[in-house]
């Protein structure tokens, strides 16, 4: 089962389950659009890239002001084989500490 933390018709919001987490909360940014990786959504929605980040911002905005456990976060995403990337759709890790 999916711990949804957010979700629109553009994208969903969920838990990353680690067995050692290296943040705080470890949260995955998937979009809804069947997209492999960061360049095939580039080249198949290039409108819906900023919509998607925007999402994220506001999504991150709220949780660190109603969270005082959270002060701060990051965004990584691989993009291919040899950069880590294990499940072929595109999503961003959100690392809040």
């Amino acid at each position: 089962p999916c711990e949804c933390y957010h979700e629109t018709d553009l994208l969903m919001i969920f838990a990353e389950r680690y067995p050692n987490p290296k943040a705080t909360l470890h949260l995955l940014a998937v979009p809804k659009l069947e997209v492999i990786d960061f360049l095939d959504f580039y080249a198949q929605h290039e409108a819906l890239i900023a919509p998607f980040f925007k999402e994220i911002a506001l999504f991150s905005e709220q949780l660190i002001a109603t969270n005082q456990n959270i002060t701060s976060f990051k965004l990584v995403t691989n993009n291919g084989n040899n950069a880590g990337q294990e499940i072929q759709h595109f999503h961003i890790h959100l690392l809040f500490f």
